[in-house]
C-alpha cells in the first residue's frame, strides 16, 4: 500500500513537474518576444524623431539660403531705387541680374501702388495698393523682410510667396515697396529633388498660422493654428524662446512622428513629418516574431501534451499490473 502512495506522489510531481516547466518555457518565450518587439519599436521611434530633427534642421538652412539670397536682392533694389526714387539704367542693369528661376516676377512699386519697373514687363497699368503686403508696409515702419501669405500676383498671375521691403524717402515717408514673387513649391522641391519626399512630409508655416509652403500643394495657404505644433508653441510662457521639439503625429494616419523648428531670423515655423513607411520593416519583423513565437509555444504545448499523455498511459498500465 505504501508502495502504491509512493507511486501516485511520484506521478503527481511528474505531472505538475511538466506542467510547471512548460508554464515557464511560455513565458520566456513570450516575455523574449515581446521585450524585443518593445525595444525594437522604441528604437525605430527614436530613430524617426532624430531623422525628423536632422532634415528639419537641413530644410531650415535651405528655407534660410533662400531667404537671405532674395533679402540680398531686395536690399540692392531698395538702394538702388532710393538714389534716385526713379527707374534709372542702374536699376534695369539689376534687374536683368535677378534669376527668375524660382523667382517667379520682381518689381518695385512707388507709394501710390503703381510699378516703376518690373522683371516681366507686363506692370504698366497695374496697381497693387489694394494687395496684403503693399498694405502691410503702409502701416508698418519696419525694416524688415516681409514674408506674405500665399497670394496670387497680378502681374504673374500665379500664386506666390511675395516678399517684400518698404522703401523710404530721406524723411523716412513711406516710398513704396520692393517685391520678390516666389514659387511656393520651390521650397518642397528641395526634398523632391533628393528622393526625401517619399517618407517625409515638409511645410513652413508663418508665425500666423498660415502655410507658406508645403509638400502638399493643398495645404498651402491654410490656416492652421490649430496643429499640434501650435498648441506646443502656446504652451511656452514666450513663444518667442521655443526654438524646437517634436510630437507623436496622432491626427493622421500617414504621419507618424512630426518635428517643428522655430526659425529665429525670420517668423518662420519649420515642419517636417515622418511617414507610416518607416515602419514597414518594424512590423514585417514583428509579424515573423510572433509567427515564431507563436509555432515555438504550440511546440512546447503538443510536446507537454505528449509527455503527459506518455506517462498517464504509463501510469495506468503500472496501476493495472500491480
Amino acid at each position: 500500500m505504501q508502495h502504491k502512495k509512493g507511486f501516485l506522489r511520484n506521478w503527481q510531481f511528474l505531472k505538475r513537474f511538466l506542467l510547471f516547466g512548460s508554464a515557464c518555457l511560455l513565458i520566456i518565450v513570450w516575455t523574449s518576444t515581446l521585450s524585443l518587439l518593445y525595444f525594437e519599436h522604441r528604437t525605430v521611434m527614436e530613430e524617426a524623431k532624430h531623422d525628423c530633427e536632422r532634415m528639419g534642421m537641413a530644410f531650415e538652412e535651405h528655407v534660410r539660403r533662400v531667404l537671405n539670397t532674395n533679402e540680398f536682392y531686395l536690399n540692392h533694389m531698395r538702394d538702388e531705387y532710393e538714389q534716385t526714387y526713379t527707374r534709372t539704367p542702374g536699376l534695369e542693369r539689376l534687374f536683368r541680374q535677378i534669376r527668375l528661376d524660382p523667382i517667379l516676377a520682381a518689381g518695385i512699386v512707388d507709394n501710390k501702388g503703381d510699378f516703376v519697373l518690373n522683371t516681366i514687363g507686363e506692370g504698366q497699368g497695374i496697381n497693387i495698393a489694394d494687395v496684403p503686403h503693399f498694405l502691410y508696409h503702409t502701416e508698418s515702419g519696419r525694416d524688415e523682410l516681409y514674408i506674405g501669405k500665399p497670394y496670387k500676383g497680378k502681374t504673374s498671375q500665379r500664386l506666390s510667396i511675395h516678399l517684400t521691403k518698404r522703401l523710404a524717402y530721406p524723411d523716412g515717408q513711406f516710398a513704396g515697396v520692393a517685391i520678390i514673387a516666389m514659387k511656393p513649391e520651390y521650397f518642397s522641391s528641395f526634398y523632391q529633388e533628393m528622393n526625401f519626399s517619399r517618407n517625409y512630409t515638409i511645410r513652413f508655416i508663418g508665425l500666423d498660422g498660415v502655410v507658406r509652403a508645403s509638400g502638399r500643394e493643398s495645404e498651402i495657404g491654410n490656416n492652421i493654428t490649430q496643429d499640434p505644433v501650435f498648441q506646443q508653441l502656446e504652451e511656452q510662457e514666450d513663444i518667442l524662446t521655443k526654438s524646437y521639439g517634436n510630437f507623436l503625429a496622432t491626427q493622421t494616419k500617414e504621419t507618424l512622428v512630426e518635428s517643428y523648428r522655430k526659425m529665429q531670423d525670420y517668423p518662420l515655423v519649420i515642419q517636417v513629418g515622418t511617414s507610416q513607411d518607416v515602419l514597414n520593416l518594424y512590423y514585417q519583423h514583428r509579424t515573423i516574431s510572433l509567427l515564431a513565437a507563436s509555432m515555438l509555444s504550440l511546440g512546447i504545448v503538443l510536446a507537454a501534451s505528449y509527455m503527459l499523455s506518455s506517462l498517464r498511459k504509463q501510469h495506468k498500465e503500472e496501476l493495472w499490473l500491480r
